[in-house]
């Protein structure tokens, strides 16, 4: 008995451990989570549920919901939208109590992603692409000029921009609420979107299997902000499916390997939970506390426990010396570069011509473990392709670059 007791405090600490201050409050499966300052709704193809007092209940909110395959929830004002797997659009105007369908102009019924703009209302839908409604759902319009990836799990407006994250054809853009689209993917090498967030001028998106990107000028180009992520995940080509924004802060639910949180638009992350062996769903927030749905359960922790500057700890450190791509590439006037040091060492950053001759070193000098970038300004030099290289005791990276004027 006493040997159990012991196994069952290890087994209790062990628990404690792993989990750290993230609590269970919902015992099932859902997979899409949203809030406002009130409510708390989560959903998926059972219906949705509903909680006021933090997630410390929840209830059922499925009146005149005639189809509960729920594969999508948008929240605009008091307004609340489901989108349904071949059962179009429900609106509630009563936070979920009840519902009513509405469908007229929808010619898709697989509903996947809402976005909302004043009083424009986007619903992504499977094989259908865009549809624009400007009476709160009443009639709904396709807007799909230059879209040609029709297939559209996410969308997000921000400013006078709808984006819209597509299966299989990459991000498309437009600025007149869906009347054009245009599409840059340079730099995006995995073209199957999960989901789309923004902080500032940082646009990121997260793909199915080839992980996180970030765009600064409005999707025209990207680059891959993976490198610390692949070492704390393990793997190299990992799903990002959600994404949840806290100021300069953002979270990203990575699959089955947990939520992780970075506060410099990528250049380092954290991991903010350990592996609760799930698959981390969607993601929000309300008020003080982050929320997680996975595959098993819903979970919470407050935002005041992991929102702090990231540092370079044991855990978040490097594993190997790395050098990144160069982004913006090609660039004018100005590009930076990101490279990684499991350890304190002398380090060289070094800018050759085509004809390998030296042109401007950006390095000489000790530098700490941990993540790193460096601006490179090249004002003073012609267009054409240069090479940068990082040069650590026996370690030599070299990466192509292109300056374009």
């Amino acid at each position: 008995m006493k040997k159990q007791m012991i196994l069952a405090l290890l087994t209790l600490l062990t628990i404690s451990s792993v989990f750290g201050q993230w609590v269970q409050v919902y015992s099932h499966s859902k997979s899409h989570i949203i809030a406002n300052d009130n409510y708390i709704f989560a959903a998926d193809y059972i219906g949705i549920i509903r909680s006021s007092d933090n997630g410390a209940t929840w209830s059922e909110v499925n009146n005149g919901l005639t189809n509960r395959q729920v594969t999508a929830i948008g929240l605009n004002g008091s307004n609340l939208f489901a989108g349904t797997y071949e059962g179009g659009i429900f609106l509630s105007t009563d936070y979920g109590n009840n519902w009513t369908a509405v469908n007229t102009g929808l010619t898709n019924m697989k509903v996947y992603s809402f976005a909302f703009s004043g009083n424009n209302i986007f619903a992504g839908t499977q094989g259908g692409g865009v549809f624009l409604s400007t009476n709160n759902g009443t009639n709904w319009t396709p807007v799909n000029n230059g879209l040609y990836g029709l297939s559209n799990y996410a969308l997000l407006a921000n400013g006078t921009y709808l984006y819209a994250g597509t299966r299989g054809e990459g991000v498309f853009y437009s600025t007149n609420n869906g009347t054009n689209w245009l599409q840059y993917e340079t730099g995006l090498t995995n073209l199957n979107i999960n989901d789309l967030a923004v902080i500032g001028s940082n646009l990121f998106v997260g793909t199915d299997g080839g992980g996180v990107f970030v765009s600064t000028n409005n999707g025209k180009n990207w680059s891959n902000v993976n490198l610390q992520l692949i070492w704390l995940i393990g793997v190299k080509n990992y799903f990002a499916n959600s994404f949840v924004v806290s100021g300069s802060n953002l979270f990203a639910a990575i699959g089955g390997d947990g939520i992780f949180q970075t506060s410099d638009n990528g250049i380092s992350w954290k991991r903010v939970t350990a592996n609760l062996n799930s698959t981390y769903e969607s993601l929000a927030i309300k008020g003080t506390d982050i929320y997680v749905c996975t595959f098993y359960e819903i979970w919470k922790r407050p935002l005041s426990e992991m929102i702090t500057s990231v540092k370079n700890t044991l855990e978040n450190l490097p594993h190997e010396y790395s050098l990144a791509q160069n982004y913006p590439n090609p660039f004018n006037p100005t590009t930076k570069i990101k490279f990684g040091l499991p350890e304190n060492t002398f380090t060289k950053l070094i800018i050759y011509d085509v004809l390998g001759r030296e042109v401007k070193t950006l390095l000489n000098n000790e530098l700490s473990a941990g993540y790193h970038e460096v601006e490179f300004n090249s004002s003073n030099l012609s267009s054409g392709i240069y090479f940068y290289s990082l040069q650590v005791k026996e370690f030599t990276s070299t990466k192509k670059m292109i300056l374009m004027k």
